[in-house]
């Protein structure tokens, strides 16, 4: 996968495999119980930003939800009680161009372009706005901070 590849796959991964990959807890590690910061999703950390190219998204986009469930774990995470996200088990462990990206393993993602991703059906959706999108947005807790991840979509 090229460079551009990879800027595309990341937060591509991120919309499918947080609400369509395995979410059963390990027997080893069960769900437990956090805390979210109870502040409104809003990141306390500066926003980074990474340009997507929109011919590079549609070429990922046609290739389906399907190729980013390979190599992704994620569990779901709850807080309080109640289903807050899902934390990111594992991103292709092999591959080390997946090893500096945001989110990482041990976040737990929030939110994708401010909706929340509960259902393969709503990540779907999320999947499919992007076509049209001028930015994917990722929020996710790290360290119990909330942060997020910003991607202006460009022609």
């Amino acid at each position: 996968m090229t460079r551009l590849g990879i800027l595309i796959a990341v937060p591509l991964f991120v919309v499918c495999t947080v609400a369509c990959s395995s979410t059963k807890p390990s027997p080893a590690h069960p769900q437990t119980q956090h805390a979210v910061p109870a502040q409104k999703i809003i990141p306390e950390t500066p926003v980074s930003e990474k340009k997507l190219d929109r011919s590079l998204l549609i070429a990922v986009l046609d290739a389906g939800l399907g190729r980013f469930l390979q190599g992704v774990q994620t569990k779901p995470f709850f807080s309080r009680g109640r289903f807050a996200g899902f934390q990111i088990v594992s991103i292709y462990p092999e591959d080390k161009r997946f090893s500096d990206i945001d989110p990482k393993v041990g976040d737990v993602v929030l939110r994708i372009s401010g909706k929340r991703i509960e259902r393969p059906e709503q990540a779907l959706a999320v999947w499919e706005s992007l076509r049209v999108a001028s930015e994917l947005r990722v929020a996710f807790l790290r360290d119990q901070k909330v942060q997020e991840v910003r991607y202006p979509i460009e022609n």
